[in-house]
């Protein structure tokens, strides 16, 4: 232990430190953007290590760790530079006061600070007796909201069909659909308009061939749930191969069935002239 006359001044230590490490680093050919990319220090902290400027630095243990890693970064016995700023510390003078110890004095409750309290403890005894009240039913309930007049008479709407969607409107039905040609083999239908024919498959599958007016034959198979809109000028002729689950509508007529099961069935709309 170094005895306390010999303990140089922690300033000049920090100071004589801090010029080591600029002229070492200056030597190297570093710049201080460089060791703070290598030591991850902030260069500001690099700048106050190298000045000597203590009362920049966050604190005494951040001080000792900056101080070690960059001199150890720049060649220099971090641990024994570190030893020596700890030893040049000055020693606390006996003969200076300390710190006052804290008083186990407590003042005195305040006046209005005991009112406050009371106060508070009289609001929280009101609410749990209000709690208890409304529990047990001690305080009447409040008005029950009455209900709009003639509720009571109200008679609840009937649900729609379950083929509401497959009835047409009477008002809106078309009457210019006419069954000039009824077999198990073939229907004709004669309409009054350019014919159009909506198809929808209602389960399995249906193969198909369509040729409207004077355009080529064109067939395929729809599935179920699949939906066909077939519109011509004057004339569509369709063959449905199971015409039994095909809905047909006719010009907004809907008209049912396309025929029975495993029965193909040619379907014609012509346009009357």
């Amino acid at each position: 232990m170094p005895n306390k006359e010999n303990i140089e001044d922690q300033g000049q230590v920090l100071a004589q430190i801090g010029s080591l490490l600029r002229e070492t680093r200056e030597a190297k050919g570093l710049t201080l953007e460089a060791a703070q990319e290598e030591t991850k220090i902030r260069r500001h902290y690099l700048r106050a290590l190298e000045q000597g400027q203590k009362e920049i630095l966050p604190g005494e243990v951040y001080l000792k760790g900056f101080l070690k890693n960059y001199a150890c970064f720049l060649g220099l016995p971090g641990e024994a530079l570190v030893n020596r700023y700890s030893q040049s510390r000055k020693p606390q003078d006996d003969s200076a006061p300390g710190p006052k110890p804290r008083s186990s004095w407590i003042p005195p409750t305040r006046p209005t600070f005991r009112r406050r309290t009371l106060l508070v403890m009289a609001l929280l005894l009101l609410l749990v007796v209000a709690s208890i009240a409304l529990t047990k039913g001690l305080i009447p309930p409040g008005p029950q909201p009455k209900e709009p007049p003639g509720v009571e008479n109200q008679v609840p709407l009937a649900p729609p069909p379950e083929n509401f969607r497959d009835q047409p409107d009477p008002e809106v039905a078309r009457v210019d659909v006419e069954t000039v040609h009824d077999t198990e083999g073939e229907i004709i239908y004669r309409v009054t308009e350019s014919p159009q024919i909506e198809l929808f498959v209602t389960s399995d599958r249906c193969w198909i061939a369509i040729r409207t007016d004077n355009s080529a034959e064109i067939a395929e198979t729809l599935t179920d749930g699949t939906r066909r809109t077939i519109s011509a000028t004057d004339t569509i002729w369709l063959r449905a191969g199971n015409p039994s689950v095909l809905d047909l509508t006719v010009n907004g007529l809907h008209v049912g069935k396309a025929g029975k099961p495993g029965q193909p069935r040619n379907i014609t709309v012509k346009r009357q002239l």
